[in-house]
């Protein structure tokens, strides 16, 4: 595995004997790619699961599918044109990738209201937003009302807060401080991209 293929939320399975709290056949999610002093990668993770911020080399483990079976993902569709975009379910795995990569079955309605249930490859989907994840450039609608981009993430007491300017709304170009707590609905920019 190639340390640039490695991303944040990807989930690695350990491969190797176990290490630390890190035990051989568990599933582990990436949340820090480790750096050095200059900024530059030094090909080492750390693990949501370990509040220690141990670095974990990638010799020792192995990606596991992207999404599971019951997970919430984004659907996006750009062969036909329409360029739509949906919330669904994975209700199951391909055994086996094929040249396009690993498939997932979903189901969908179409234009007539009906389910279809479809086979698509992990680049037409998208993992969900959490409201306690959001990013700088992401927006959502408040419960205060309007929709709100965020300027800057920080962390009050470790309860995380986000500086946001309000984009729509009775309080349009003023800007907030809002807890995950206040976001009502999160809007994706990112599906058309």
């Amino acid at each position: 595995m190639k340390f640039e293929n490695v991303k944040i939320g990807m989930k690695l399975k350990r491969v190797g004997c176990t290490f630390k709290n890190c035990e051989q056949g568990k599933i582990y999610t990436v949340a820090h790619l480790s750096t050095d002093d200059k900024g530059r990668f030094n090909y080492g993770v750390e693990f949501e699961e370990f509040s220690n911020s141990y670095v974990y080399g990638l010799g020792k483990f192995e990606p596991v599918n992207r999404f599971e079976i019951n997970d919430v993902v984004i659907y996006r569709e750009k062969k036909t044109g329409l360029n739509l975009a949906v919330k669904t379910k994975i209700f199951g795995v391909a055994e086996k990738a094929d040249f396009l990569g690993k498939k997932y079955a979903i189901a969908i309605e179409n234009e007539e209201g009906n389910i279809v249930n479809l086979f698509v490859t992990e680049k037409d989907l998208l993992p969900t937003k959490n409201k306690n994840n959001l990013k700088v450039g992401d927006r959502f609608k408040s419960e205060l009302g309007g929709i709100c981009k965020i300027l800057c993430v920080e962390y009050d007491n470790e309860k995380k807060e986000y500086y946001c300017k309000v984009v729509t709304g009775e309080f349009e170009g003023r800007t907030r401080l809002l807890y995950a707590d206040y976001v009502d609905e999160i809007i994706y920019d990112d599906l058309n991209d």
